[in-house]
């Protein structure tokens, strides 16, 4: 982001691609993302899949390994797309 000037939102690809799936389970491959920025991340085979992946990002939260002000910023860029093209 810093580098490229980026200030939009990050959309990552599935989670459960072969190419990240071969190396992370969807929770933590969630939490890696979210430790890059990524703002929306896409988990879509399985709802347990999905599950996994919301609970690893709660218990990173919980344990500090994700910080607030990364979840806040997150959470203001994906608002701002939201009042920009639904609103």
């Amino acid at each position: 982001r810093t580098e490229l000037s980026f200030e939009g939102v990050v959309v990552s690809d599935d989670l459960e691609m072969k190419g990240i799936a071969d190396h992370y389970g969807p929770g933590e491959a969630a939490v890696l993302a979210a430790l890059a920025s990524v703002d929306l991340l896409l988990v879509g085979h399985t709802a347990a899949s999905q599950h996994a992946a919301i609970d690893a990002l709660g218990v990173a939260i919980e344990s500090g390994r994700l910080v607030p002000s990364v979840v806040a910023a997150s959470l203001a860029r994906r608002a701002a797309l939201y009042e920009r093209f639904v609103r």
